[in-house]
């Protein structure tokens, strides 16, 4: 293994085959954020460690606490289903150890009935004890997990007057821990007292493994006490149900204190303790423990199970050492142990979580691998899986990975998983149809959306064409339900915690769309959305409905819409989307590093000074930007340009030279035709003439107090001149946020897109920016930051989830909330973002035309 577990587990050489180029390991701006107290213009940031921050929207990482169930509450009933930890992030419910920790009972009979246990019953002697074949029975009726007979048998056996036994009362205990009637079975004990049956070591053992199997940790405390207070001595197994229970319960120094006393009392360290031990450790997040002991674990010979790899390489992903994981699902065959689902579940976790190379952005085509040699082992994929592989590709937020997540979730609702009401002829007559959203993982709920709202559109085009053969008038309706809805949140009264992301999201997307679901008036639940029937058949019906669906689901098809694109060869398909050898995605995560480094170095090297600027240029500044984009717009050039100049100009204002401020105008001027005269040398956009400039900006210049400084020459290529020699010392370097939010559109698969469905894909990103280009509050904050604020608040108002997609939170390293810089600069994009859609009531963020989307290609950065 890598040196990161102090062990090799096996031969690197037989890792799992990716189809990835190496990338480079790239520096980032926030590699220590909480240090960060300067902002990019030299002004303090304040601290936002005491404020309450939004979101960032993926994984189903909502505000709710954990479910009581966490991980050890049982396989999900195929809805995806899943509680919370600690952060906020879901943990899928699961038992990883895939062993009910029952007592094993070897020998049963088989074959045997109820009604030949119930003859044996009657049979016997009343004055002798029962057959040792009754008990058998009973042990195999439990380990069929049949405890619904196996009581019928017990009651049958006190009904005839049979008096039972130990072996009786140690098997009732553990039907009903398999049954989750935890109180039962601690009532067993009593019960057994009051006939007079002394419980013996091997009864508690089995009722704090049935506490554990029911998630009450604490009740197993609570029966070893009383075990220690009859007198009897834990032994090996006691203790493995006990680091079991404290581990459920978090409870990391007790597990420890636990094994160090097993250790004293020289009682058998065997694999169900190590394994217990690691998967202690590793849902108490000490990744780093659980991984000394299996290195303990080896040194003392013991033979490591699957459920000992499963609690490893969950661990491994916990320390996003997804090589090691790797590795460590390679060497299991040496072991004996063959991999299952929960084993490729906590695999894809390791590449999701895969901090080892977060410079690697494309991580999701390693997860996305192990799905597909998962299935070609023959191994059959759960709710719990699906999930992790689903929610891995759909956090991107890269297009491509999303029409991946759509492919397996298609597979996944063909096998059963993530069912939903079906809608059926004669559907009309049913009083509601709905669509369960509740405590779903995101991605999973978004599809399982466009899954139902594409079914009824399907149901809708039906009847038309059932009515069209019919010789009816076409719009006759009637197709649909009276009422259909939508559940985000069924209430804190519900045991499973709804996902706050998807519950703000599709409020946003369904009001966005122009939908006519609206909030339940009736509703007792925290999370409804609800249409008339009608109502809801014209708007699937309309233009509207097919025109925004890939706004909100870029796993759909892109409007088809034929262009020229290369070098002149018509038309636009789905190959780049589709992406089937990878080959798109690696040059697109090449690309989008290098870019990304060139930009990081940028901001790393440059910076502005707000107390250079003047009162009078701050004063002016907003007025001066206005002139730009106005300019920008008679050159019809990208607003990229725009953001450059001012950019540019802000440098400029951060040195030591004073400008006087009648010739500020003529400087904004001179800026915007630096960046215009890069862009044309770096084959990014057209040339433009001095000529042209000169006439665009001649608003800008027209404030100016001096004709020109020398005869002949023209006022802005004076100026130009003067800036290029003397102020920035031929350092015209000017990387804005519209060429961050280029790269990070690029990142997510604009360019494969035509230019239609490439601005709807953009929504009002590029409006939001512009609106913060004037905004001197932005001042202090470097353009990458602008640009990831934009896309944040820009994503969520519309209801896209991710809000911030994992793929750029890997290649800029900024993730969740760890920078005050961050934190305030979405604050402030969310003051604009409001601000802009009270101008426009309904509408949110106006979209821009494919022209201003036009920015420096990632490779030219």
């Amino acid at each position: 293994m890598s040196t990161d577990s102090q062990e090799a587990l096996g031969d690197p050489g037989n890792a799992l085959r990716m189809p990835l180029t190496p990338q480079r390991s790239l520096s980032s701006p926030l590699l220590a954020p909480t240090s960060l107290q300067v902002g990019w213009a030299g002004q303090a940031i304040q601290d936002m460690s005491g404020n309450r921050v939004p979101w960032f929207g993926r994984g189903g990482r909502g505000k709710a606490p954990r479910s009581p169930g966490g991980r050890g509450g049982g396989r999900s009933g195929g809805r995806g289903r899943c509680g919370f930890d600690a952060r906020g992030a879901r943990r899928l419910g699961r038992r990883w150890g895939g062993q009910s920790g029952g007592v094993d009972h070897p020998g049963a009979p088989e074959g045997f009935s109820v009604d030949e246990v119930v003859a044996l019953v009657q049979r016997a002697d009343r004055a002798q004890p029962l057959p040792e074949d009754v008990f058998q029975a009973l042990r195999r009726f439990d380990g069929r997990a049949d405890c619904q007979t196996a009581l019928s048998v017990f009651g049958f056996m006190t009904q005839q007057g049979c008096m039972p036994n130990v072996v009786t009362y140690n098997t009732l205990v553990d039907v009903y821990g398999k049954m989750g009637d935890w109180e039962r079975a601690v009532g067993v004990l009593d019960n057994m007292k009051a006939v007079g049956v002394d419980p013996v070591l091997r009864t508690y053992n089995t009722l704090i493994i049935a506490c554990n199997m029911c998630c009450q940790p604490r009740e197993a405390v609570r029966v070893y006490e009383r075990l220690k207070s009859q007198g009897l001595s834990p032994n090996s197994t006691t203790y493995n149900a006990l680091i079991t229970a404290y581990g459920k319960a978090g409870d990391i120094t007790m597990v420890l204190s636990m094994f160090a006393e097993m250790k004293q009392q020289k009682c058998e360290r065997s694999v169900i303790t190590y394994s217990s031990l690691i998967s202690a450790c590793e849902k108490a997040g000490h990744w780093k423990t659980a991984i000394a002991f299996f290195n303990e674990m080896r040194n003392e010979d013991c033979r490591p199970n699957t459920v000992t790899y499963n609690s490893l390489i969950t661990a491994f992903a916990q320390g996003g050492m997804w090589r090691s994981a790797q590795e460590a699902i390679n060497d299991m065959p040496s072991h004996g142990c063959m991999p299952d689902a929960v084993t490729f579940t906590a695999l894809i976790s390791a590449y999701e979580k895969g901090a080892q190379d977060s410079c690697d952005s494309a991580m999701w085509l390693r997860a996305l691998f192990a799905y597909d040699l998962m299935r070609q082992s023959n191994i059959t994929a759960d709710a719990i899986l699906y999930n992790a592989i689903i929610d891995t590709l759909w956090e991107t937020g890269v297009i491509r990975a999303q029409r991946k997540a759509l492919v397996i979730f298609r597979r996944a609702e063909a096998e059963g998983q993530f069912a939903q009401q079906v809608l059926l002829r004669g559907a009309r007559e049913l009083p509601r149809l709905e669509v369960d959203l509740h405590a779903m993982t995101a991605g999973v709920a978004v599809l399982s959306l466009y899954a139902w709202l594409l079914r009824l559109r399907a149901a809708l085009d039906a009847n038309l064409d059932l009515a069209a053969a019919r010789g009816a008038k076409r719009g006759g309706g009637g197709a649909l339900p009276a009422r259909l809805v939508i559940v985000t949140d069924r209430g804190k009264t519900c045991r499973e915690q709804g996902n706050l992301v998807v519950k703000e999201a599709v409020a946003a997307v369904m009001a966005g769309w122009g939908s006519p679901f609206r909030p339940a008036a009736d509703s007792a639940y925290s999370g409804v959305l609800e249409a008339a029937g009608p109502a809801c058949e014209q708007w699937l019906l309309s233009p509207a409905f097919e025109e925004r669906l890939f706004s909100y689901f870029p796993c759909a098809d892109p409007p088809a819409a034929p262009y020229h694109q290369g070098d002149g060869a018509a038309g636009w398909t789905t190959a780049a989307l589709d992406d089937a050898d990878s080959t798109h995605e690696n040059a697109a995560t090449f690309r989008g590093n290098t870019a990304w480094q060139r930009i990081y170095d940028f901001e790393s090297s440059h910076s502005l000074v707000l107390g250079h600027m003047g009162a009078g240029y701050l004063e002016r500044r907003a007025g001066l930007v206005a002139g730009v984009l106005a300019a920008v717009e008679r050159l019809r050039v990208a607003d990229v340009r725009a953001h450059d100049a001012v950019l540019l100009l802000d440098r400029v204002m951060s040195t030591h030279h004073q400008v006087h401020e009648g010739y500020l105008g003529l400087l904004a001027a001179a800026c915007l035709a630096i960046t215009c005269r890069h862009a044309a040398a770096c084959q990014q956009g057209e040339p433009v003439s001095d000529a042209e400039v000169e006439a665009a900006t001649s608003c800008l210049v027209a404030g100016s107090e001096d004709t020109a400084l020398h005869p002949g020459v023209g006022r802005v290529a004076e100026m130009e001149a003067h800036i290029i020699t003397q102020v920035l010392g031929w350092d015209l370097a000017a990387l804005s946020a519209a060429h961050c939010l280029s790269l990070f559109l690029q990142r997510l698969g604009i360019d494969d897109l035509p230019p239609d469905a490439g601005a709807a894909f953009a929504g009002g990103a590029q409006a939001l920016l512009r609106e913060t280009l004037a905004d001197a509050g932005f001042l202090n904050f470097r353009p990458s930051m602008i640009a990831a604020a934009v896309v944040y608040v820009e994503r969520r108002a519309r209801g896209i989830i991710p809000f911030w997609p994992s793929v750029l939170a890997k290649m800029t390293h900024y993730e969740d909330m760890t920078s005050h810089e961050l934190s305030l600069a979405i604050k402030a994009a969310q003051r604009l973002c409001a601000r802009m859609a009270a101008g426009h009531p309904g509408a949110g963020i106006p979209p821009v035309s494919p022209r201003l989307l036009a920015g420096a290609p990632a490779d030219a950065l």
